[in-house]
């Protein structure tokens, strides 16, 4: 259930479940910051809480409200929920820092539940594989463009809130494959997918995507009735509904593009850095004597003529 105040809504589900996640991550941070402050660091709390708030523009702000009368709105949603929030909310490590962040005594007693959280891992294991959750997260994301689906959710709030939950969860499946959860390395938390098959993982959704940006921008027709019914409510607006398509779709499309790809130049420059490599040679040390002279030969750069004789220095 949802109430709008002056075109904020207010979800009190979700501003709980925000504060129960807020308070023992920045808990745990803190913690965690006292005694290993390389991994406890500001940036992952900057990640965290910028997550945080594009969920709070997404679900809350005004812009759910438009959402309702804007298809652009939505579009932009999508952005927020798909694409930028869940990357940024993996990075800063929240399982690792909401455990630490949550009282000794309240571990001890979730210990039954995680004991049986883990005795479910052999039939939950097939759904955890990155073509399980590619698939479900494209799915997801297409269904959220079907205009019947669009109707039916935009008719009823609930729908409508229920559609944003069930998006943010996919794509937080979906990220967790490519980000992991932050943790440090032996933890069993971080992402085990190797580089090849992480940029297929993420061009497996930027096609879609793609696509789906594309046939909204340049359809030629009104795609959504909703839409259309809806400036008989609100009345006119700075775009025409085909405008706004244009604009929903180019969202949609140019940025989802730019997350994606961007994404996948980061995987494969990973790819082609080498751990532990050594240092490349600086330049002006390429042409140096050394590097050219023949083997058996190093004998003669000692020689005093060897310099003006080979090289025609003085």
């Amino acid at each position: 259930m949802s109430y709008a105040l002056a075109n904020w809504t207010v979800q009190p589900l979700l501003l709980v479940l925000l504060l129960l996640t807020v308070v023992p991550y920045v808990r745990g941070w803190r913690r965690i910051h006292g005694w290993m402050p390389a991994f406890a660091t500001g940036r992952r709390l900057a990640l965290f809480l910028t997550g945080v708030a594009l969920l709070v523009v997404a679900m809350l702000s005004p812009l759910y409200w438009w959402s309702n009368y804007l298809l652009t709105a939505r579009a932009v949603q999508k952005v927020l929920l798909c694409m930028l929030a869940p990357p940024l909310l993996w990075l800063a490590a929240p399982l690792v820092m909401m455990r630490a962040g949550v009282p000794m005594t309240w571990r001890r007693r979730a210990r039954p539940l995680a004991a049986a959280l883990r005795a479910t891992d052999g039939v939950t294991a097939p759904f955890r594989q990155p073509v399980v959750t590619v698939m479900l997260f494209v799915s997801v994301f297409l269904l959220w463009h079907d205009p019947t689906m669009v109707g039916l959710s935009l008719r009823n709030n609930l729908l409508h809130v229920t559609s944003l939950w069930l998006l943010l969860a996919a794509a937080l499946i979906y990220w967790r494959q490519i980000v992991g959860a932050g943790a440090p390395p032996g933890t069993g938390l971080g992402s085990t997918m190797s580089g090849w098959a992480a940029a297929a993982y993420l061009l497996a959704a930027e096609i879609p995507n793609m696509m789906a940006g594309v046939s909204i921008a340049f359809i030629a027709t009104p795609l959504y009735a909703h839409y259309v019914d809806a400036r008989s409510i609100i009345g006119p607006l700075p775009v025409t509904v085909q405008e706004d398509q244009m604009i929903a779709g180019a969202v949609v499309w140019v940025i989802g593009s730019l997350v994606y790809v961007s994404s996948i130049v980061l995987v494969v420059n990973r790819i082609f850095t080498r751990e532990g490599a050594d240092q490349p040679v600086p330049r002006r040390t390429w042409d140096i004597d050394e590097k050219f002279i023949a083997p058996g030969l190093e004998h003669r750069l000692t020689q005093p003529d060897y310099a003006r004789a080979n090289w025609g220095q003085d």
